[in-house]
């Protein structure tokens, strides 16, 4: 899956701005409770005193969140489609959404746990497939479509809107 119009959104982590986690707005708000991102209730909470850190503690914290939920969507997928994967790997990738190598291992970038789920899902459907048929045939996209009837829907969000996918 191919990254397009990326574009390079400059954070200024003000009380009110918004982040994307799993499809949803999340506006940013200032608790000295918690030195993680926490998110309750539509609200994104850190503490403000580790403010010059904020964003290497964002880009930790979505790598964290995106690894944990791949790799739950990765098991689920992948005994739908009768796969087996070696590894769910996250990524940097500026160009690519996901990819699978010959040896079983998936790369997802990170920033698809902005995404709404189905998006996730379609992405994760689609490299666990490419297990099957490594390119992108009729009989390919019979496996992608059989898991996901409306993975056409999903392909197209993230070629409108994945250039919103960034921190």
């Amino acid at each position: 899956q191919i990254i397009k119009n990326r574009v390079n959104d400059t954070r200024n982590f003000v009380e009110g701005e918004t982040f994307l986690l799993f499809g949803k707005k999340l506006s940013l708000y200032f608790n000295n409770n918690f030195v993680i991102p926490a998110v309750y209730d539509n609200k994104l909470l850190i503490n403000k005193s580790i403010e010059p850190n904020w964003r290497k503690i964002f880009d930790l914290w979505y790598k964290k969140t995106a690894l944990e939920f791949f790799k739950k969507r990765a098991f689920i997928y992948s005994k739908l489609l009768g796969v087996n994967y070696k590894n769910i790997k996250i990524s940097s990738a500026q160009k690519r959404w996901g990819s699978c190598s010959s040896t079983g291992n998936i790369n997802l970038s990170w920033r698809l746990v902005m995404a709404p789920i189905e998006v996730i899902d379609y992405v994760v459907i689609h490299e666990l497939a490419h297990l099957i048929e490594p390119n992108h045939s009729n009989k390919f996209w019979y496996h992608v479509q059989r898991i996901q009837p409306e993975y056409k829907l999903h392909r197209k969000w993230l070629k409108e809107n994945g250039y919103l996918l960034t921190i």
